[in-house]
Order: C-alpha cells, then structure tokens, then sequence
C-alpha cells in the first residue's frame, strides 16, 4: 500500500464560547457545560483539531470528543487541512460560533474532505498522419461577477454564465469560508439549469453567509466563484430616565423619530417624579407616547413612588404585568430578559426569590447565542448612586450562564464598561455594561469611577443605538445635539 506523507496546510477556525460555573482554567466545581465536537474523518488521514480556551486550557483531538466540566468563556477550534499524496484533505467546521450553558450541552462539527489533485498524464504521443487526436475531456468555464445583496433573512446572488454551461450548482456555508466543493455546505435551489440568480431564504439575521456557485458538465465540474456576505442585522435603541417635564425628553424623543424602524427599549424610570398617571400623560406621552408600539420597558424606583400600577397600565402587557414583572422576548439571533431591580417590591433579588428561578429557567430554555439583559439600577456606576451590590444574584447567574451584555440606566450619565464579573473586569467571563440614564431627567455628574469603566459621558442627552448581529454587537451613543463630541461607538463578539 502506498504510503502517504502528511503535511499541515492553512488552519480553519470557530470560535465556541462554552458557560458553565465562574472562573477560568480547570473546570469549577459543579460546572456542567460541555461541548460535543463531531470529527467525520477521511480513511488513512489523521485529523488535527485543536480547542483552547480560558487560562492555559488547550485540548487536541483526533476523534469526536465530548468535552466536559469547561469553564465559562471563549472557546476556538482548529481545525488544520492536510496535504498528501494524491490530493488535499481540507476541514470544515460547521459552526464558527457555539455556546453551551450551564447543565445544556452544544455542538459543533469538523468535517474532512478529500479534493483528488488530477495526475499528470505526461507528454501526449505523436500522432501519426493517418489517426486523429483523442479528445481530451476540460472542466466547463466557471460563472464570473458573482454578487450578494442581503436583506435581513434572505441573500439574492447573480452571476454571469459562461458561453456554454450546463447545469449551475450553488452551495452556501455559514461563516466566512465558501464551500471547497461543489459537494460541501447546504445546496441552494436554482430555478433552471442555466439559471443566473438564486434567492436564499430562511436564513438567520445579522450572521456571515458564504457562497460559491459551480457550472457542471457531465463529471466534470469547474473552479468556483465565491462571495461571502452578512444579513442585515436588528438594530434597537436604549434609553432611560425619559419623561421629565421641561428636561431633555423632547430631545432625545427626536433622536428616536430620526429611527423610525427601531425597535425601544426603556431602561426605567420612564415618568417623573412619581411615576403616576399623571406623570405619563404629562411628561412621557407627548413626546415618547408616539413610539409606544415599538417600546419594550422596565420599571424604575420613580414608577414604585405610585407602587408600579400607572406603569403597567400605560405601557400594557408587552413590558410585563404587576403579577409578573420580568419578562423575556427574542430579537433577531439574541435573547433578551427584562429583568426587575427594585428588590423590595418584587420578592427581593437574591438566589431564592422568585425572579431569580424564573431567570434561571428561561436561561435554560434559551437556544440563543447572544444574551442581553435590562434592568433599572446598574450593578457598576461610576456615577452618584454607585454600583448596586444587590444585583449580585443576578449579575453572577447571568455571568454564569454566558450572557454578554447588560443595560441599566438611574445614574443620569452614560458609561459603558468593558467585561467584568463580579470581582473581576474578565473579558473572558464576565459581561458588559452599558449606563444609558440620559433620556431627559436633570443631568448629573460622575462620582468615583469605577476600575474597567471605559467611557463616561456626562453632561449630555442621548440615546444608545445597538446592532445585534448573531456573533456579536456594536454600539453607538447618539448624542443631542445632533453632531455633539459627546459619543462613543465600538464592537464586540458574544
């Protein structure tokens, strides 16, 4: 049997964020988040598939592996084609990004597929006068122009047939690496043989789409044209401590008008002072009342000056109930909890209340990659109400169960925070959070600024703008007035 030399070729890379208990290197104890990584291999080749993650923790496969006990955080697999005799055996991953949270198990899958490097038929015998060449067969011409336009759940491609084709195979991946083959990733349908357009349907918002689209003769198949492209993510606003009688509301009310297909989400104290009836009709209503259909809310300690009940009856079921008040939705490829910070008039905030079970449960229940929460008092402040410390529970649990970003507002200023948890700023464990109370109340200042506080912006209303794709965000604050120095913007993965 002939033997087969290997050689390493370029690495193919997903990254897996993996959330079990808090800390990093050896699993915790009591940590049950695990990852399922699938291998399909190719006969008489050895696979090379790599995980690291937190700390020094570094595991190398050769088969399909359940890898258990892994501590919260980021995970990346490497998967490494290789070279031998006869042709390439290349790696595909099928999910560049997974998570897996507490008592839940995730997967992913590597699959190694042999491309044949065509032999060398060497130099042609010479013909004689009285016979005729023998044919030898060519691939067909491949498509050129191949293009993608994307809106948020569909990818439309068009392309350029060659003079002569005979049958147009499209093949889509998830991530930003094509197809290799005309047999690899998902096949996409086209309407005829020769056809010079495909719509893709069904496809998530906000994530990375590759492409390539073959032209076939027979057993022959030509070199593929390729494009990669992402559907249009969600984007959403986020503002609190909104309606103050001769404040800033009017203002950044404009801000929101300016986005008319964004979705709002209010991060409490939405009526002053008091939160009652009066305070929505006089205060929030002629300004905000206009966006009603499109505001997911949470209460503030304002609203609970009148015990909560104008807040709910204003704002109606879609930002929960009095029996209920915390709630959860999906926007695009996120999961998002609204959650309920003033402890003391729902059952307390500590691991045995009843919101913390409910979070616990709906955590669980989540399939979702990305995971926002939004509550009233912010657990980290650089401003004059401080870090709230009776979050605690929640902030732990959320960290714990590999949630990416909290909104929070009470404090008059905007500061966001890079990742932190609960004793730490860990990027790798923790989360981030944003301070947005600039919607119109009477503006204050910073107090004492907090250790990964990152931007602190103080003396100006604005509202944040956030996009959420299915691998990560970005942000910006908007700023009144319109043009204002005051903002800050950036990116991040989930």
């Amino acid at each position: 049997m002939r033997s087969h030399p290997v050689t390493l070729a370029p690495v193919v890379a997903a990254l897996v964020v993996v959330g079990s208990a808090v800390g990093v290197g050896p699993a915790a104890a009591g940590a049950t988040g695990s990852l399922r990584v699938k291998i399909v291999k190719v006969p008489d080749t050895s696979p090379r598939v790599v995980v690291t993650g937190p700390g020094d923790y570094k595991k190398s496969l050769r088969k399909s592996t359940t890898l258990r006990r892994l501590d919260p955080g980021k995970y990346r697999i490497k998967a490494k084609d290789v070279t031998r005799d006869g042709g390439t055996v290349s790696a595909a991953v099928s999910k560049t990004k997974v998570k897996v949270r507490q008592d839940a198990r995730r997967k992913t899958k590597v699959t190694y597929r042999f491309h044949e490097t065509p032999d060398d038929p060497g130099p042609s015998p010479t013909a004689s006068p009285t016979s005729s060449p023998s044919p030898t067969a060519s691939p067909p011409q491949p498509v050129s122009g191949l293009t993608a336009t994307a809106t948020s759940t569909t990818v439309t491609l068009s392309w350029t047939n060659p003079a002569a084709v005979g049958q147009v195979v499209v093949r889509r991946a998830q991530g930003e690496t094509p197809p290799a083959t005309a047999q690899d990733g998902t096949g996409v349908t086209v309407s005829a043989s020769a056809a010079t357009s495909a719509l893709d349907t069904g496809l998530a918002e906000g994530a990375p789409y590759s492409y390539a689209v073959f032209t076939s003769s027979g057993d022959q198949v030509s070199a593929a044209e390729t494009v990669s492209t992402r559907t249009i993510a969600p984007q959403v606003l986020a503002v609190g401590d909104v309606g103050w009688c001769g404040g800033g509301t009017a203002d950044t009310a404009a801000i929101v008008a300016a986005n008319p297909t964004l979705d709002l989400w209010g991060l409490g104290d939405m009526a002053y002072p008091s939160g009652a009836a009066s305070d929505f009709t006089n205060c929030y209503d002629p300004y905000y009342g206009a966006f009603n259909s499109r505001i997911r809310a949470v209460p503030g300690n304002h609203e609970y000056v009148s015990g909560a009940t104008p807040f709910y009856n204003y704002f109606g079921s879609s930002s929960g109930t009095p029996a209920t008040p915390w709630y959860s939705f999906d926007k695009g490829e996120w999961h998002v909890v609204m959650l309920n910070s003033n402890c003391a008039n729902v059952g307390g905030c500590d691991s045995s209340s009843p919101q913390y079970a409910w979070l616990q449960s709906d955590l669980n229940a989540t399939s979702k990659q990305c995971v926002a929460a939004v509550w009233h008092h912010p657990r980290y402040s650089s401003g004059q109400h401080g870090s709230d410390t009776a979050l605690d529970a929640f902030w732990d649990l959320l960290v714990t169960k590999g949630a990416d970003v909290v909104l929070s507002g009470h404090d008059h200023v905007y500061e966001r925070f890079r990742a932190a948890g609960l004793t730490s700023a860990d990027a790798t464990t923790g989360m981030r959070q944003f301070v947005v109370g600039t919607g119109g109340a009477a503006l204050t200042a910073f107090s004492t600024v907090r250790d990964h506080s990152q931007s602190r912006i103080a003396g100006s209303y604005g509202v944040l703008r956030l996009e959420l794709r299915s691998d990560g965000y970005s942000w910006e604050f908007l700023p009144t007035p319109v043009g204002s120095a005051a903002t800050d913007s950036g990116s991040d993965s989930c």
